[in-house]
C-alpha cells in the first residue's frame, strides 16, 4: 500500500508545482503525507494568495470587537471573496451557536467589510437561527448530544420491544381446562 500512495504524491506534487500552488502542509510524524494533506493542498490552489496575515487580521477583529469570540476562519475562495472571522458573542445566549455571527475582512487591504452580529438583527432572522444549533443539537455540550442520540434510538428501540411483546403474547400458553370449577356469581340481594 506505501508504493502508490508514494506514486500518487510524486504525480501529485508535479501537478501542484505546475499549478504554481503553495502547498499547505500539515504535521504529522509519518513519513506520507495524510489524506488532509491532499486535501489541503488542493485547497491551497483555490484559495487566493492573501495580502494580510491572517493573525493580524485577527488581532484587529479582537481590538475593534474584544466581546467576539472567533470559532471558525473562512478563507476566500475567489478573487471576489473575503476572509470570514466566524464566531460568537460572549453574552450571547448558548442557543444561537457558536457560528452564526461574522465578520468579514478584505483579504487583500485587511480592512473590515461588514459585521453581522446574530444579537442585532430582527427576531424572525434570529429565531429561524436559533433552530439550526438546536436541530444538530451543538448548542450545550456533550451531554445534550447523548440525550440527542438516545431520544433519536428509542423509536427504533420501542418498535422492537413492541413487536417481541407481541410475538411471547401470540404463543400459545399453558390450555386450561374447560372443566374447571365455575365461580360463584354474586346476587344484589339485600
Amino acid at each position: 500500500m506505501q508504493l502508490p500512495m508514494q506514486v500518487f504524491f510524486l504525480y501529485f506534487s508535479s501537478f501542484i508545482k505546475s499549478k504554481q500552488c503553495c502547498l499547505i502542509t500539515s504535521i504529522s510524524d509519518t513519513p506520507l503525507p495524510t489524506i488532509s494533506h491532499f486535501s489541503y493542498s488542493i485547497l491551497a490552489c483555490l484559495v487566493p494568495a492573501l495580502g494580510i496575515s491572517v493573525d493580524g487580521a485577527m488581532a484587529r477583529v479582537n481590538s475593534s470587537h474584544p466581546e467576539f469570540e472567533v470559532t471558525y476562519v473562512r478563507f476566500p475562495t475567489s478573487t471576489e471573496g473575503k476572509l470570514q472571522f466566524l464566531g460568537r458573542m460572549y453574552s450571547d445566549p448558548s442557543y444561537y451557536g457558536r457560528l452564526y455571527s461574522s465578520i468579514q475582512v478584505n483579504y487583500t487591504s485587511g480592512e473590515q467589510e461588514k459585521v453581522y452580529f446574530l444579537r442585532e438583527q430582527p427576531w424572525l432572522e434570529r429565531f429561524l437561527t436559533v433552530l439550526h444549533p438546536i436541530h444538530f443539537g451543538d448548542y450545550a455540550g456533550l451531554f445534550v448530544q447523548i440525550l440527542y442520540a438516545i431520544g433519536g434510538l428509542m423509536p427504533g428501540i420501542l418498535s422492537i420491544l413492541g413487536f417481541v411483546i407481541w410475538y411471547y403474547r401470540q404463543k400459545p400458553g399453558p390450555q386450561r381446562s374447560k372443566s374447571a370449577t365455575p365461580r360463584p356469581v354474586l346476587s344484589n340481594a339485600s
